[in-house]
């Protein structure tokens, strides 16, 4: 078993609220959250409204697969109304 994570840090130009920054993230979670070796929360810019990051964890048989996840992940950020500032992969087993 492999386990991938990935911090996903967004900028949200124009957003003026927090109800609006959840409404352009919201999508995320929907998208990533329907598979069961998906973990996603946001884990920071909790207070800021034009900033996010958030956490993804991916769990996979092996290595290749995860990547594999981690790409179909990548590709669906650009659906999301937000800037991708920053990805960082880490492998914690």
């Amino acid at each position: 078993m492999r386990i991938l994570l990935l911090e996903i840090d967004f900028y949200l130009p124009g957003c003026r609220s927090l109800k609006e920054k959840r409404q352009r993230l919201g999508r995320l979670s929907e998208l990533l959250g329907r598979s069961p070796r998906i973990a996603v929360a946001e884990t920071g810019g909790q207070d800021h409204h034009c900033e996010s990051r958030f956490t993804v964890l991916v769990l996979a048989d092996d290595g290749g697969a995860a990547d594999r996840q981690s790409s179909r992940i990548e590709a669906l950020l650009g659906q999301l109304d937000a800037l991708v500032v920053g990805i960082e992969r880490r492998w914690l087993r």
